[in-house]
This record gives C-alpha cells, sequence and structure tokens, in this order.
C-alpha cells in the first residue's frame, strides 16, 4: 500500500502536519530583479533574450510533447485518475522537455488525491532513492508553502538522468547547451536585426542656402516605422550644377537585411534544437501527408513512448501499480502504414502472429 494511501481521512495526513504557510519574502536585489522581470514580461520581452527557452524552436517540441500527453488515455482507479488530468500530464510533458523533470507533492489532506507542482526543490540522503528527503516549494499568488516530504509522498519525474546526479532530471538543452546557445544567439540577432528603423526617403534637389538633409535624415530615421521622409539631395553634379537626375524623386527604402548567412545559421540551430529534442524537422516541413505521418511515426516510437514509460514507472511506484498510459490517438495517425506493413509480411510468407508484432498493430503503449 502507498504512503498516501495509508492516511485517514479523518486525521491530518502527514503532508498537512508539516505544511507551513509563510509570506515569500527575499532580499531587496532578489526583489528588484524580480519585479523587474514581471514587468519585461508583461510587455512581451525577457530578461535574458538571449535565453535557449525563450526560442521557438524549443517550444516547438515542447509544446508538441505536452500536446501528446494531454492527448494520453490514463487507466486505472478513478481515485488517482481524477489527479492526472489532460491538464496535469500537459504539465508533465512541457516540463519534462523544457526544464528535464516536474517534482510534485502528493496530497490527501482534503480526503482525495491531489499532486501540487513544486517551484523548486532540493534533496538529501544517501545513495538509496528510497531514503531520500525532499524540501519543496510550492507556489501561490502571495504565499509560498514550505515542504518536507519523504521520498516516497513526492512525485519526481524525470526525462532523463546522470549517474553524477541521480536525484536530478535532465532536459536535452541542459545537454546540449551548446546547441541552445546557437539558437538563442542567432534568433536575438535576428530579431534585432528586424527591430530596426523601416522607411524610405525622396530625394529632391537641393536649393539655395544651407543644406540641412543629414540632420534631416538623423531626426527622420529612428521615427520612421514605415514612413515616407522628403529630404534635399545630398548627391553633387559636378558638371552644369544641376539637379542630379540619378537620385532626385528616386525613392530610397531602407530596412533590416539580416545576411543569408545569418539566416542559415539560425535554419541550423533550429533542426539541431529538434535532433536534441528528438522531434524530426519532417514533422513541419515536409510536403506530403505520407512524409508527416513518418516524422510523426518516428517522434512516436523514439520519444513519445520511451518517454511515456518512464513517467509511467514514477507513477506505478508512487500512485497505484495498475496504472496505464497510452497514446491511441497519436497512434491511429499511422494505423494505414502499419495496416500495410502487416499485409506485406503476411503476403510474404511470415506468420500472421510474428507480423502483427512486427508491424506494431497491437502494440502497448505501457
Amino acid at each position: 500500500m502507498r504512503w498516501w494511501q495509508q492516511q485517514k481521512m479523518d486525521i491530518p495526513s502527514e503532508v498537512s502536519r508539516l505544511v507551513s504557510q509563510e509570506l515569500e519574502t527575499r532580499e531587496s536585489s532578489y526583489t528588484d530583479a524580480l519585479i523587474q522581470s514581471i514587468l519585461l514580461n508583461s510587455q512581451g520581452r525577457v530578461a535574458n533574450p538571449a535565453n535557449p527557452t525563450a526560442t521557438a524552436a524549443l517550444e516547438t517540441c515542447v509544446g508538441l510533447l505536452g500536446r501528446c500527453f494531454a492527448s494520453a488515455e490514463m487507466g486505472g482507479p478513478d481515485n488517482v485518475i481524477s489527479a492526472l488530468t489532460p491538464a496535469f500530464l500537459t504539465m508533465v510533458g512541457r516540463s519534462l522537455m523544457r526544464r528535464g523533470e516536474l517534482v510534485c507533492a502528493i496530497d490527501t489532506s482534503t480526503g482525495r488525491l491531489r499532486l501540487f507542482p513544486a517551484q523548486s526543490h532540493n534533496v538529501s540522503g544517501g545513495h538509496n532513492p528510497d531514503d531520500w528527503q525532499y524540501e519543496l516549494t510550492l507556489p501561490g499568488p502571495s504565499e509560498t508553502t514550505t515542504l518536507s516530504l519523504p521520498a516516497e509522498s513526492v512525485l519526481h519525474l524525470r526525462y532523463a538522468a546522470d549517474p553524477e546526479l541521480p536525484y536530478r532530471g535532465i532536459g536535452p538543452l541542459q545537454v546540449a547547451t551548446l546547441s541552445g546557445a546557437l539558437s538563442a544567439h542567432t534568433i536575438k540577432a535576428l530579431s534585432d536585426e528586424a527591430s530596426g528603423p523601416v522607411g524610405s526617403f525622396l530625394p529632391l534637389p537641393a536649393t539655395d542656402g544651407d543644406d540641412d538633409s543629414v540632420a534631416e535624415i538623423k531626426a527622420f530615421v529612428p521615427t520612421a516605422q514605415g514612413k515616407m521622409g522628403i529630404v534635399e539631395s545630398a548627391a553633387e553634379d559636378f558638371g552644369a550644377g544641376g539637379p542630379s537626375v540619378q537620385s532626385d524623386f528616386k525613392q530610397v527604402h531602407f530596412q533590416p537585411s539580416p545576411t543569408a548567412a545569418m539566416v542559415e545559421l539560425a535554419q541550423v540551430a533550429k533542426l539541431e534544437i529538434y535532433g536534441a529534442c528528438g522531434v524530426s524537422p519532417g514533422l513541419f516541413s515536409a510536403a506530403a501527408a505520407s512524409s508527416i505521418r513518418e516524422a510523426l511515426r518516428v517522434f512516436l516510437m523514439t520519444t513519445l513512448l520511451p518517454v511515456s514509460k518512464l513517467v509511467l514507472q514514477e507513477l506505478r511506484e508512487k500512485l497505484d501499480d495498475t496504472l496505464t498510459l497510452g497514446f491511441e490517438e497519436v497512434r491511429s495517425v499511422d494505423a494505414q502504414g502499419r495496416a500495410r506493413a502487416f499485409a506485406s509480411m503476411v503476403q510474404g510468407g511470415m506468420p500472421m502472429e510474428q507480423a502483427v508484432a512486427a508491424s506494431g498493430l497491437l502494440i502497448s503503449d505501457d
């Protein structure tokens, strides 16, 4: 019987006994940085723009895994399944891809199973995971909750683990740091380039008197925003002294102009992010439907199902050992391909039982 199942509903659970509510207080430097970060986020910016976690390439992979987990079919006792909602499973997929782990406190203080994700955590203990002790910080809108819990009352989902740090989950970009940095810096460079002024000039023949074109240009460019500025021609005619017909009355457009090498580098960086996260680029760029289905099949077999098995193992150990986790909705996309493979193998003389297993028609996700 699990630790959380042993708690009686008419007495406080161990979780409730250890909960302590406290107002979040930090040093002024931390508070200032936090407020600045909130203000930047409210304006659609981030404190560190050249951050791998802020790139669309990573969000593409994070969103894909999260949505696939949201579509999962859970099987098991109702009191456990009620806590494993699509919203929670989405958070599982997103957190594993983005952060490499998700740590949740298992709580039954209200008479039902609930899972509270931790904002941060510390782990202490020896080499045996069963003896680990967790210190969790659970976030709230105005308060944080600090818990001290044994390992059996903590759900700790990990994307991957390093033998040197088995108590920490590792995400793909935490390993492929160079690829993440390359993606972040190239996207930041393109963003800086794209944020430059856009507009145009219409040179007119110069008139008598002082030429203020340079001053006019300096004043106009920062506020152009696609508008046209009319300035005196800066060109000179060394012949008759008349207007410069080569440039006067001809619109001169200025806009961001990233180099082809920078654009290509950003594309390479995006592909490296996809590769590190186990996502086939063909899933987003292939023109043929068959290629998209093949890319989805590869993602299903090499990323989604292996990661889901790691998740299911932890869920079974901490919640209930009869839980199942399936992705039939995702797998149904490739039903025709598996059926064709099955037919080809049977026609080739393979026994039907072997063909069923080899084609994956009856593959079990759990």
